[in-house]
């Protein structure tokens, strides 16, 4: 605790001048405190019992005296003490966030805002308080213990040896309370991060907050956030004032028995009156410094949560930007001259303990080669840029650029060279002039037109009065949302990087503005190495290959045409993110939100083919996903108004109908048999049998959060019909009705 404790003094190094002007200060107050006793022996002792008027007069002109000049002292010591505070707020605060904009995003990804706000207001300002004030408090109260205790002794040795003996019992009431208040600060800490974060969160969401009309339950959830804290802070209150109740107790107690003896002693003999007013004087002041020095240790205990808090922040590694990153490198400034990118044997996770995102990934892209990396959440997309970008560092393997590792490069050159724009992309308060030049020096007024037009952000911008010199708000409010991503785009452009990032970067522009980014990206096709990451088809289309991921490795890569022709993982992935299940995804979407807004229902099947199987074993994947496109328009034909239905994965098709009975939806299964009775199923000359199982549920207020768990849980329905063998044509209806009250 003091190795902490003084590691964060040693910053006051420049203030200790002015520091010793508050001690000095400090101890000549507590002086004058020790001389006021002496004034009350003298009166009682020699002026009132001798009638001297002018003895009398310089005692009270000299009490008056000595009161003006300790509240001058004090004003100039807090003064002078707000002046320290205030410099090593600064310095600190300067340190910390320097520190912090240095730590590597493994660091920030395991911390909230909400919690490092905390750190840089609460937490900073304990740990400087407590650094300037504790030594001075504590050489005062050690001064000022000595010296009342000097002149005790000197006066009575007995009463003073016995006013010492409740000390111990005072020692072991703050130490007990100490650890209560410590572990309830640390909750308080934690309850307050959490609490900054809930209001960031619903402050940015306050659109859609008010969209759905959430008002009343997000002011729910807040106060019920507050109430957590106001219930830990009464804690910390009701400990408190035992505390101080159980230690004013002993002291109080202690008092009353030493007057008690004391008046004894005056009774025989063995006292002056003066001398017992001045002994009761200093016996209660007595008290004070040890008082003093029980609290200041257990705000110094409490207080060593912030402490903690703020050395995490101190002695985390942090990004050697301007050199070398691990021992093998040299951190130089080295350029990326054609672009060439190799991954051999990349294995990684964010976690000691958690599974490998990627898992000995190995490809190479040639230089100025645009790829599009594709998907399933969590298959290790984003994770590839972050690693080329070295937000992370792999655990095994080599990512090289141009046959040179990336660890050889400083980190600001590597990064200097490429250009990132996100989905969740950043602007800050400022102009639109500003925002363009961030991260960009020297670049001249013709550079900045030029990257405007390449971003189609040009037009717009001299629409506004002040063009270029308009303010934007935090965040970009003052823009549109597709405004923002696009003054985004410009602002990479304007870098001019060897390697451009797209991830999702077109995803908040409206559909002129995504295809004239479009055409753009094409342009650039050739030109530069580009990485996409995107759900878009026309992102994707043109560019040179595709990679397609899958539990962090590669299944499948090469051309757009040439995957759709294989039909394999990426077909189905285009089928089911670009093709009619993402258009049934959609309208399943507005259907849901209608349930939770108007109180509506609806029912969603899942029809699997049983007979897929049986067909792909006979004639190929590709005939078979034939087989399941045309078995797929005859459902379209059944259809009525209203519904709607998609193939959602090799042998399921989704099918969305209106509120109806369970009746009801027996009836649609007896209608669609009898039209796959009428009709037969013919796939390249081939005619082919259908069986077919049913799943449905009756969707009311559900408890599902995202659309995903309903059909998954629709799905899962069919697991429980069993195996069905021997029919052409099987109907069998597993209804579940799903409800859940508000």
């Amino acid at each position: 605790m003091l190795k902490l404790f003084f590691k964060y003094f040693k910053f006051l190094r420049s203030y200790f001048p002015v520091l010793l002007l508050i001690f000095l200060a400090d101890l000549l107050v507590a002086n004058f405190a020790l001389i006021t006793p002496l004034f009350s022996k003298i009166l009682f002792d020699y002026a009132y019992p001798l009638r001297e008027l002018f003895l009398l007069n310089v005692v009270v002109l000299a009490s008056l005296g000595l009161y003006f000049l300790e509240f001058f002292i004090n004003v100039m010591s807090d003064y002078l003490g707000t002046y320290i505070e205030q410099g090593l707020t600064y310095d600190l605060t300067e340190k910390l966030f320097d520190k912090c904009q240095r730590l590597p995003l493994g660091f920030h990804s395991q911390k909230t805002a909400g919690d490092l706000v905390n750190r840089f207001t609460s937490d900073l300002d304990t740990v400087v308080q407590k650094s300037v004030m504790a030594i001075p408090e504590l050489v005062i109260s050690l001064y000022t213990l000595v010296s009342i205790l000097l002149i005790a002794f000197s006066m009575n040795y007995k009463i003073t040896l016995l006013a010492l003996c409740s000390v111990p019992l005072y020692i072991l009431e703050t130490k007990f309370f100490s650890k209560k208040e410590e572990k309830l600060q640390e909750e308080s800490i934690n309850l307050n991060s959490e609490f900054y974060d809930t209001l960031q969160e619903k402050f940015r969401s306050i659109k859609t907050i008010k969209a759905f009309g959430q008002e009343s339950n997000e002011t729910k959830r807040v106060i019920q956030k507050r109430r957590l804290m106001n219930i830990v802070a009464i804690k910390q209150g009701l400990v408190t004032i035992i505390a101080v109740f159980a230690n004013s107790v002993t002291i109080r107690m202690w008092t009353i028995f030493i007057s008690w003896y004391m008046g004894y002693l005056v009774i025989h003999g063995e006292l002056t009156v003066g001398e017992i007013v001045a002994m009761l004087a200093y016996v209660s002041m007595l008290s004070g410094p040890i008082r003093e020095l029980a609290s200041m240790y257990s705000s110094l205990v409490v207080s060593m949560v912030s402490y903690k808090r703020l050395d995490e922040i101190l002695t985390t590694i942090p990004e050697d930007i301007e050199g070398k990153k691990d021992g093998d490198s040299q951190g130089k400034e080295s350029q990326i001259k054609e672009g060439l990118i190799s991954f051999e044997k990349v294995r990684f996770s964010y976690g000691l303990d958690e599974k490998a995102i990627l898992n000995d990934l190995t490809f190479s892209i040639n230089a100025k080669t645009a790829v599009a990396i594709v998907g399933e959440s969590g298959s290790g997309k984003s994770t590839i840029i972050s690693l080329l970008m070295r937000f992370f560092d792999i655990h095994d393997g080599a990512i090289s650029i141009d046959n040179q590792k990336i660890t050889s490069f400083a980190l600001r050159a590597l990064r200097n060279q490429m250009g990132l724009v996100q989905q969740d992309f950043t602007l800050f308060a400022g102009t639109i002039r500003e925002n363009i030049l961030y991260g960009s020096v020297g670049k001249t007024e013709n550079d900045i037109i030029r990257a405007c037009r390449q971003a189609q952000c040009y037009d717009f911008i001299l629409d506004f009065e002040k063009s270029f010199d308009t303010e934007i708000g935090v965040d970009g409010a003052g823009l549109s949302g597709g405004q923002k991503q696009r003054v985004a785009i410009a602002r990479v452009m304007l870098r001019d990087p060897k390697i451009i990032i797209f991830d999702e970067a077109t995803s908040a522009l409206d559909p002129e503005s995504e295809y004239k980014i479009t055409e753009i990206i094409n342009d650039l096709i050739g030109k530069k190495n580009f990485f996409i990451i995107a759900h878009r088809l026309s992102t994707i289309k043109k560019v040179d290959q595709i990679m397609m991921l899958e539990d962090g490795q590669i299944v499948e890569q090469g051309s757009f045409s040439a995957l759709i022709d294989k039909k394999g993982s990426f077909f189905r992935y285009y089928s089911m993110q670009f093709g009619g299940f993402e258009s049934f995804r959609k309208i399943l979407e507005i259907e849901y939100e209608r349930v939770h807004r108007y109180g509506s229902r609806f029912n969603l099947t899942a029809v699997e083919v049983s007979s897929y199987q049986e067909i792909h074993d006979q004639h190929g994947e590709a005939f078979a996903a034939d087989y399941m496109g045309e078995l797929e328009l005859m459902f379209k034909k059944v259809l009525r108004k209203g519904d709607n239905s998609a193939v959602f994965y090799k042998n399921i098709i989704m099918i969305m109908l209106p509120e109806i009975s369970e009746e009801g939806v027996a009836g649609f299964y007896n209608r669609v048999d009898q039209a796959l009775v009428s009709q037969s199923i013919t796939v390249k000359g081939v005619d082919l049998p259908v069986h077919l199982r049913y799943s449905t549920i009756h969707v009311g207020v559900t408890p599902f959060k995202v659309i995903d768990d309903l059909i998954k849980m629709t799905i899962r329905g069919l697991e429980k019909l069993g195996d069905i063998a021997g029919k052409n044509f099987v109907t069998q209806c597993l209804s579940e009705k799903i409800k859940q009250d508000d």
